[in-house]
């Protein structure tokens, strides 16, 4: 199972779509951009926005040309995976196996 998104400058999209498939995933952002950027990541239960409560990542640097990877992450059905960045020039990845 894979999710991806090309992450907007400033925006915060839910990389799976409206919710993920249960199961155990990993999570890649990269940077393609020249200059660093601050990235967040928040999960939450399917339907719901992000609260402060949610967020596993907040405003962390994201070095140009860089990585970030975040795992194992447990998601049940219909979980969501948000990602925020600062600036365009961020892929999300969230790969991983889906449970019954």
């Amino acid at each position: 199972m894979r999710y991806k998104q090309d992450v907007g400058a400033a925006s915060l999209v839910d990389i799976t779509g409206g919710g993920a498939q249960a199961g155990t995933y990993f999570l890649n952002l990269c940077n393609r951009g020249d200059d660093d950027v601050k990235v967040r990541v928040a999960i939450t239960a399917a339907g719901q926005a992000p609260t402060l409560g949610d967020y596993v990542e907040y405003d962390a640097t994201l070095k140009s040309k860089g990585a970030l990877g975040r795992w194992p992450i447990a998601l049940e059905a219909n979980e969501r995976v948000y990602v925020y960045a600062s600036a365009t020039g961020v892929s999300a990845n969230l790969v991983g196996r889906a449970e019954a």
